[in-house]
């Protein structure tokens, strides 16, 4: 399916990674609390987005401020393509996005989030016959 989401979040790495992490609740990353004094903002989100993090949980309110503040823009279109797990048993979708390979730690390859998909999205797009029979029926399709 087509995708089109805010992409120009601190979570949404260049590496391939998109995740909303949860910059106060930074426990874990196994390191103790005396290795986060200090550390601003950008430096605990650079760290937690390099592997399995803690994340907001999204709500709809949150979603509705980000797009009323203009937080939250329709900054790029991808492909989702499918799903993956980490090690942790968390899953992402795969995004297959057109920056190419050369930078991209995962060939050009995202893996995004449940929670980013759910705070970023913007719109979708998939073909009518993936719509199921009743729904189709309902909107004339």
């Amino acid at each position: 399916m087509a995708w089109g989401a805010d992409v120009s979040e601190a979570g949404f790495t260049r590496t391939g990674i998109g995740v909303v992490p949860d910059i106060e609740s930074s426990d874990n990353t196994g390191s103790d609390a005396d290795h986060w004094l200090g550390l601003s903002p950008d430096e605990k989100r650079k760290e937690l987005t390099e592997g399995p993090c803690t994340e907001l949980t999204i709500t709809q309110e949150m979603r509705q401020e980000a797009f009323d503040n203009w937080e939250n823009t329709d900054d790029h279109g991808m492909q989702i393509f499918g799903t993956a797990t980490d090690q942790t048993g968390k899953r992402y979708y795969m995004i297959k996005n057109s920056w190419g390979t050369r930078k991209s730690k995962y060939k050009g390859i995202w893996y995004v989030s449940e929670a980013f998909m759910r705070y970023k999205t913007n719109d979708i797009l998939v073909h009518k016959d993936a719509i199921p029979a009743d729904l189709r029926a309902k909107l004339g399709l």
